[in-house]
């Protein structure tokens, strides 16, 4: 076999370098569309945990209505059992 001519090797060499660089340059712009994605992912995936911790933080304060709501209810139960036992006490005297 015999060696290429000098210019035939920088001729070979140079189409080596422009597909690297087409290359280098197609890897560039597929990491910044990636990057571009992983940017866009992270700020949906932000945007769903504040809107998470709000639900959350409603929801507690929901339970905390409820909570005060019940031991209204109980206050309101336990006074009219009261007034009913002391009616009923009352009526116990009346008819002894």
């Amino acid at each position: 076999m015999t060696q290429p001519a000098g210019h035939e090797t920088a001729i070979a060499l140079a189409r080596v370098e422009e597909r690297m660089a087409a290359q280098t340059e197609r890897f560039s712009e597929k990491f910044d569309e990636l990057g571009k994605r992983l940017d866009e992912a992270h700020g949906r995936t932000e945007a769903r945990i504040d809107s998470a911790e709000q639900r959350i933080d409603e929801l507690e304060d929901r339970v905390d209505e409820l909570v005060g709501d019940k031991n209204r209810l109980k206050g309101w139960m336990a006074g009219l059992a009261a007034a009913g036992t002391a009616a009923g006490a009352g009526v116990s005297q009346l008819l002894s």
